[in-house]
């Protein structure tokens, strides 16, 4: 039997179906890795799953018992652990302190403070943070440690309640390429070492098709594809959904068409790590670039912005971002899941406040 069950799942925002009909199971001690484009339902599945939103319909059943009426709180009870996309963790707390505190809280004891917690709670704590290596740094103010070390605290402090079940939303967001495989590798062998089951969110490709057993993908609210991370490298509708053209994947007569599928292809099976960067640009596609960037007019900038960072709590998500906008220009933003568009855009307008440049 399945270790979760998901069931004509739905969720409505007002007239607007967020999530429609979706269903897909997981196993003891698989990762699955939910993708989809920006808007897809991603995270408003993954809430649903651990209650922190509420279902129009459907069913989450974990190891027979019905999830969607009961409380975020109660759902961990169970043995469903979460991380979250921006790491949150008790800052004026020590790195050891935090995990006593999840320990606490597992064993009853939450209404005493983590100085008075009994000490076998810290040789608990320290065998946690040992399996995230992070023993070493137990004693540090949580304030003072790196952003991936934020990261692999959160996983320790996740993996308090002994869960049978983790949930991850993007738990590798604002970390370098490096940490990356760090932290998706000791997932992975902790998973294993458990008999643990993983269902995370991510927007690198290249962690999903290295550490998923298995990908499930969304597209405008519902599912579209599942199966082996080669299945999914090959599904013709997870194509058109991150090439966004059905020509590029079916092949064309011109040569342009032609270029664009194989650069396509070639990124495609190279797990779609690339998808979102889409082929490169042919002789004639540069060619018509440069004639229109000289019907550009040549005025003043309306907008400039010069070496812009931001930060969400420690996760920096802009570095040093650069561009002009002039009167009368229309500049497109792109880039993948995740790169940052959002974040520009709300750092223009003072909506992050945790930000560097002009």
């Amino acid at each position: 039997m399945s270790l979760l069950i998901v069931d004509d799942l739905s969720k409505a925002y007002g007239d607007f179906w967020a999530v429609s009909h979706v269903s897909f199971s997981l196993e003891a001690g698989q990762m699955l890795a939910l993708i989809g484009p920006n808007g897809a339902g991603k995270t408003t599945t993954f809430n649903m799953i651990g209650g922190q939103a509420t279902a129009n319909n459907g069913s989450v059943k974990f190891k027979g018992v019905e999830l969607l009426n009961l409380s975020a709180q109660a759902i961990w009870a169970l043995g469903i652990g979460r991380t979250f996309q921006i790491a949150a963790t008790f800052s004026s707390l020590t790195v050891v302190e935090n995990v006593q505190l999840a320990l606490q809280s597992h064993a009853g004891l939450i209404h005493r403070l983590s100085a008075d917690a009994p000490s076998a709670l810290r040789t608990e704590a320290m065998a946690l943070l040992a399996q995230v290596g992070m023993q070493e740094q137990a004693d540090r103010p949580a304030s003072e440690i790196a952003y991936g070390d934020v990261k692999r605290l959160e996983l320790a402090v996740a993996l308090a309640n002994q869960p049978q079940l983790l949930l991850m939303d993007e738990p590798t967001a604002g970390m370098s390429p490096k940490e990356r495989v760090q932290m998706m590798a000791l997932t992975r062998d902790i998973a294993k070492q458990r008999n643990m089951a993983v269902l995370f969110t991510e927007h690198s490709m290249d962690v999903v098709f290295t550490y998923a057993d298995r990908i499930i993908v969304m597209a405008a609210g519902s599912l579209i594809a599942q199966g082996t991370p080669e299945e999914i490298k090959h599904n013709q509708a997870v194509r058109e959904v991150y090439l966004g053209s059905t020509q590029i994947a079916e092949g064309s007569s011109n040569h342009q068409d032609s270029s664009a599928k194989s650069a396509s292809t070639e990124q495609i099976e190279q797990g779609l790590s690339h998808a979102d960067t889409l082929s490169k640009q042919t002789e004639q596609a540069r060619a018509q670039t440069r004639q229109a960037e000289q019907l550009i007019p040549q005025t003043p900038d309306l907008l400039h912005v010069e070496q812009l960072n931001a930060w969400y709590g420690a996760a920096h998500i802009l570095f040093d971002v650069s561009l002009s906008v002039a009167k009368g220009e229309v500049v497109a933003l792109m880039g993948r899941n995740g790169a940052g568009k959002s974040t520009t855009l709300k750092s223009i307008m003072g909506l992050i406040e945790n930000t560097q440049g002009k």
